[in-house]
């Protein structure tokens, strides 16, 4: 049985405006992510281009099939700029209007504007370089939480692109016909590659956004929105795969507990925005001295954790008592204002006797009280963690 190409061209239309309305639907429902409205124009793009092919005849050079050429090229340009969206990069809407402007134009050179032939190959291979960088991108990107749905969509993206470059070739060592609408194979290809590529782009873009929306919103369960660090739902996973990783190479690990000094007077001085000011500025010092392995956690208030990889008791006092430095020593402006604060920190060594992490976080919790007992602004580190600290480097 043989295709007939005009409704392959109208099912491609079709393909398209479905794409479209399935875009638009998606960015109703979640305006925050404009890359849709991208693909949605893409679709409605594919859509008019191949209305224009199925149903409008006789029409100027001008309205067809230049323009829908050029729509064609326009469509891949705004898949391309919804790409750059996703991934946060600045799209450049008047350069790529500019450049569909200019693809139109060299449409009306002598030899384009003569040969059917020569126009598409040259319009699908122009439009098939549009496709490169996007899958480029997709491909390199470093959101490990989507790469399932970045690498769909970048293979459909690469597939497509070398598709169009064969079509071009194909279309290229054709004879010229006198009808756009053949039954040649290189034509039902087309069409055929082309619904392929509008559905399956729809399909690995609307999936690519709701994995996005999916990690964002494992990120938020598991980040304190405040001060951008781990909150308490999250440290039992996280804390317990650190012991899980201690006991299998027998390296040490240690956990620090730091409570803000006199906060509630801070509160009551300043406000709760001056408190949120001030928490933020202790989650920015508890960073500059951690390093990137250090996991970082808001528990309570005013109370904060840090666990520390391969780390030894008495190198996570120095760890704490650098960190209690930075604190004293920073100037928090708020509304014309200078803070100043001091914090607390009870240090603790986990082993392999321990139960349970709450144990080793226990014992770092007992020391802070110690230290707040002692007069506050100090650190304290339980005493059998330290010794037994001490004995294993004199040991070594």
């Amino acid at each position: 049985m043989q295709l007939h190409v005009a409704t392959l061209s109208f099912c491609t239309a079709l393909a398209g405006l479905v794409m479209c309305i399935n875009m638009t639907v998606l960015y109703r429902a979640s305006p925050r992510e404009r890359c849709l409205l991208d693909w949605a124009v893409a679709g409605a793009l594919f859509a008019v281009g191949n209305f224009f092919d199925t149903f409008v005849g006789g029409l100027p050079y001008a309205l067809s099939p230049a323009l829908t050429n050029a729509t064609f090229i326009a469509a891949m340009m705004f898949i391309g700029q919804g790409v750059s969206r996703y991934l946060n990069l600045r799209p450049n809407l008047r350069f790529l209007l500019a450049l569909a402007v200019v693809f139109y134009a060299i449409q009306f050179l002598p030899a384009l504007h003569q040969s059917a032939r020569l126009r598409v190959s040259a319009i699908t291979f122009i439009s098939s370089l549009f496709l490169i960088r996007p899958a480029y991108l997709l491909w390199h990107h470093d959101n490990e939480g989507t790469r399932d749905a970045r690498m769909l969509l970048s293979a459909i993206l690469t597939c497509y692109s070398g598709l169009l470059v064969i079509r071009a070739v194909g279309f290229f060592l054709q004879p010229e016909k006198a009808g756009f609408f053949t039954t040649e194979p290189i034509q039902v290809f087309s069409y055929i590659i082309d619904i392929c590529f509008v559905s399956g782009s729809m399909l690995a873009c609307g999936t690519l956004v709701f994995r996005h929306q999916e990690v964002h919103l494992q990120s938020l369960a598991r980040i304190d929105p405040l001060t951008g660090l781990f909150n308490r739902f999250s440290l039992a996973e996280f804390v317990q795969r650190e012991i899980l990783r201690a006991e299998r190479y027998r390296t040490p690990l240690s956990v620090l507990v730091l409570d803000l000094d006199n906060f509630k007077r801070i509160n009551d001085r300043y406000g709760h925005d001056g408190g949120d000011c001030v928490l933020k500025e202790l989650a920015v010092c508890m960073r500059e001295s951690l390093r990137d392995s250090d996991l970082a956690f808001r528990i309570g208030g005013e109370e904060f954790m840090a666990w520390l990889p391969n780390t030894d008791a008495t190198l996570a006092l120095q760890v704490a008592e650098r960190m209690a430095n930075i604190v004293r020593e920073r100037k928090i402006q708020f509304a014309g204002q200078t803070i100043q604060c001091t914090a607390s920190i009870g240090v603790a060594q986990w082993h392999a006797g321990d139960s349970h992490w709450e144990r080793t976080f226990s014992r770092a919790d007992s020391a802070l009280y110690q230290a707040k007992a002692q007069g506050r602004d100090r650190v304290v580190c339980a005493s059998t963690d330290c010794v037994d600290a001490a004995r294993e480097e004199t040991a070594v």
